[in-house]
């Protein structure tokens, strides 16, 4: 568990590297892999929110005290912007994830994510059978 937080934090950090607004910094959406579903910005948005559940857990604290501390861990010029995200989407994300959905799901709720008519939605962690498109 420790392990995979590190590894994708890491990712997190060297995708919030990249020179350009926060939103693009914190999800990555610089990349060039832009679909109908969000993209980079689908999948770096259910990564991180699944970081958020695993600091939660590790630290044994809630999910509003794990955005905080994976803030703190980003690289300085990011954690403005980290915090700005918190205060955008962090009552949805709470409210979601204190209900046991998966970071997929919150990050369709929140419009990061987007599932095309007649398909089935695209998604990184298991899906409660609730969502599944048939």
């Amino acid at each position: 568990l420790l392990l995979r937080t590190l590894l994708v934090s890491a990712a997190i950090v060297a995708v919030s590297s990249k020179p350009a607004g926060f939103f693009t910094r914190i999800f990555g959406a610089t990349s060039s892999v832009r679909d109908d579903t969000g993209g980079s910005t689908c999948a770096g948005c259910a990564l991180i929110l699944g970081v958020v559940e695993q600091l939660g857990e590790l630290y044994n604290t809630t999910v509003d005290n794990a955005m905080e501390k994976l803030c703190s861990y980003l690289p300085s010029s990011v954690q403005n912007p980290c915090k700005a995200l918190i205060e955008t989407y962090g009552p949805v994300v709470i409210e979601l994830l204190e209900k046991e959905e998966t970071p997929d799901v919150v990050c369709h709720a929140i419009g990061l994510c987007k599932t095309p008519a007649g398909t089935d939605m695209c998604h990184i962690f298991p899906l409660p059978s609730s969502t599944r498109h048939t």
